[in-house]
């Protein structure tokens, strides 16, 4: 079974992000079960790489970063489902 992860992404600051990531991987503890992170990046003033540089470089290969032009939560969020169609089984969203 594999879980797809979006996270639209828009910050002002870094940090955020790179908490919530951290979130999710300390949660990929399920057996059998797969995590696919995918950070929309909506034009943030912040870039998603600054916060994925906060992380150990193993975790950081795990999270793909898609970039858009500003199109707001729900523009991102149908951006990831594009981006993980036929390759999860569940879709979850983290906002």
């Amino acid at each position: 079974t594999t879980v797809a992860v979006i996270i639209p992404f828009f910050q002002a600051r870094p940090g955020i992000l790179a908490r919530a990531l951290r979130s999710v991987l300390d949660q990929d503890r399920v057996p059998g079960q797969r995590l696919k992170i995918v950070v929309v990046d909506d034009a943030s003033p912040s870039p998603a790489g600054a916060d994925l540089a906060q992380l150990p470089a193993a975790d950081a290969a795990r999270v793909e970063v898609v970039v858009q032009a500003n199109g707001g939560p729900a523009a991102a969020r149908n951006r990831g489902l594009d981006a993980v169609a036929g390759q999860a089984d569940f879709p979850a969203f983290l906002d």
